[in-house]
C-alpha cells in the first residue's frame, strides 16, 4: 500500500477546499447579480412604458378636444354650407 506526504494531502485537501469556496461565492454572487438585473430591467421598463402612456393619453385627450369642438361646431349650424 503506497503511503501519501502529508504535504500533497494537505495541499490536495486545503486546495479542494478553497476551489469550493470560491465556486459557491462566485455562483451567488452570479445569481444575486442577475436577479438585480431582472429587477432594474422590469423598474426601467415600468417606468418607460408609463412615459409612452402619458404621452399617448395627452395626445388623445387633444384630439378628442378637438373632434369635440368640430362636432359641436357643426351641430350649432355653424358648418360653412
Amino acid at each position: 500500500m503506497k503511503h501519501w506526504p502529508i504535504w500533497l494531502v494537505l495541499a490536495l485537501v486545503f486546495g479542494s477546499l478553497t476551489a469550493l469556496a470560491v465556486g459557491t461565492v462566485l455562483a451567488l454572487t452570479t445569481r444575486v447579480a442577475w436577479q438585480q438585473s431582472l429587477v432594474a430591467s422590469r423598474a426601467a421598463g415600468e417606468a418607460d412604458i408609463a412615459a409612452i402612456e402619458r404621452e399617448l393619453t395627452d395626445n388623445l385627450n387633444a384630439a378628442r378636444r378637438q373632434a369635440q369642438f368640430i362636432g359641436t361646431y357643426i351641430l350649432l349650424g355653424r358648418g360653412g354650407e
